[in-house]
């Protein structure tokens, strides 16, 4: 009887500790949001919600309603495309390019395998999509995600972004004044920016 009443107890101090923790949270985010309001009057709230985020491909495939886009990217072959027998997934790979472009998980995931990005800029041209035309593309391209721990923004995709800017960087005028008032976006605007000098040079 006596280990009921502990159980029970132990499972009260633990419910007052994931309460105690959602409060700390949700205040968190209340102040992110409210400096959302203030900085971002150029930003609707659909623009926020693609810019102002984390996009994670989940590695542990431990989402609970994975995306079925995703889980079809990781069936490509990650190995250098030049040194390997090309298959069935990299024919879907090319022609799903134009979905992927716009799903922030599967850009998180190109992002982060060096011959998948060099097979997805190599898609891009050979299907001939105008990145300097496509919003969606580039809004998620200068997104960042806050890191809480250490109170600053952070960009989403480094790599990817760095490469647009040295071989297209041709920006939508609404998208470059968005990154030009946002502080948020600074990372990100340093990468574009930079990478933008060394095509120049």
């Amino acid at each position: 009887m006596v280990q009921y009443y502990l159980l029970a107890v132990i499972c009260c101090v633990l419910l007052l500790i994931a309460i105690k923790i959602w409060v700390v949270l949700r205040a968190r985010r209340s102040v992110i949001e409210t400096n959302d309001e203030e900085n971002s009057f150029i930003l609707s709230r659909a623009e926020r919600d693609i810019m102002l985020r984390e996009y994670d491909y989940d590695p542990y495939n431990t989402a609970i309603f994975p995306d079925t886009l995703l889980e079809m990217l990781k069936k490509v072959n990650r190995l250098n495309p030049d040194t390997r027998q090309l298959d069935a997934m990299d024919e879907w790979f090319k022609r799903a390019t134009p979905k992927l472009m716009h799903n922030g998980k599967c850009l998180s995931y190109i992002d982060h395998y060096g011959h998948l990005e060099d097979m997805f800029w190599k898609n891009v041209s050979e299907l001939n999509l105008h990145l300097e035309q496509d919003k969606k593309f580039q809004m998620l391209l200068f997104s960042c995600h806050y890191v809480s721990n250490f109170g600053y923004w952070h960009n989403n995709f480094s790599n990817m972004l760095f490469h647009f800017g040295g071989s297209y960087g041709t920006l939508l005028p609404e998208v470059e004044e968005v990154i030009n008032k946002d502080n948020r976006l600074k990372a990100a605007k340093e990468i574009y920016y930079r990478a933008r000098g060394y095509a120049k040079t």
